[in-house]
């Protein structure tokens, strides 16, 4: 990680010149289901298994979106080959996530359940800028820590009745510590890390391109990848 940047917000509500992608109109087909769901659940609707299963095919879904990513700044027309290895070491990561759940299910006894990953690849143009493409990778990373702070929250505060499981830790108010504490634990602290080297990655490279005429733009793309993604 690069410690040297500064955290700074963001905001998703930028302008969207022509036909370029944004982080409002990239958002997961899994997103507006939460929605739905966390706006129609009451407190007799705990289901651990499903809810494990579901982040599991959150992560895997975010997998596919960084691996789709890197793939973009490979072809020849937009080589950015050290932006193209952040975004599939960040394919790795989720998938290494996607597996600890995977594992843990396994551990809780329960059997996996995997879902069909829809991803909205047609949302990626095929021109997507540098600048584009990292500011919906920090949408994303949002979006996917607001989901993993509702499980946590879940899991802490537990439901009125929940649906029979193998998993022996949960206790008689349906709270699962064992699930908070691998959230906790083990997600939050790379989510926070991931959102902090995005924001400075932005930062950074919004404070060398924009304005620029669109070759000074190319050059200091080429710049950024090279100098600042190496390091």
């Amino acid at each position: 990680m690069m410690k040297f940047f500064l955290l700074l917000p963001f905001c998703v509500s930028f302008a969207n010149p022509g036909n370029r992608t944004t982080p409002l109109d990239y958002e997961p087909e899994w997103r507006s289901f939460t929605r739905e769901r966390e706006n129609k659940r009451t407190r007799d609707e705990c289901n651990f298994d499903q809810l494990l299963n579901a982040q599991i095919n959150k992560e895997l879904t975010a997998s596919y979106f960084y691996y789709s990513l890197g793939q973009k700044f490979k072809f020849y027309t937009n080589v950015r080959p050290n932006l193209a290895t952040l975004f599939e070491e960040r394919a790795a990561e989720e998938r290494e996530h996607a597996e600890k759940l995977v594992k843990f299910q396994l551990e809780r006894g329960v059997v996996p359940q995997f879902f069909d990953v829809k991803f909205q690849a047609g949302k990626i143009h095929e021109n997507i800028s540098m600048l584009e493409s990292l500011k919906i990778s920090l949408a994303m990373e949002i979006i996917l820590t607001d989901e993993l702070k509702t499980l946590l929250k879940i899991a802490e505060d537990g439901c009125e009745t929940c649906q029979a499981s193998e998993d022996v830790l949960i206790n008689s108010h349906c709270q699962a510590p064992h699930i908070a504490e691998i959230i906790s634990s083990d997600y939050l602290p790379d989510q926070m890390k991931d959102i902090y080297q995005l924001r400075g990655l932005i930062k950074t490279l919004s404070d060398m391109v924009e304005n620029a005429p669109r070759y000074l733009q190319l050059q200091h793309e080429m710049f950024f990848d090279k100098h600042i993604l190496s390091q």
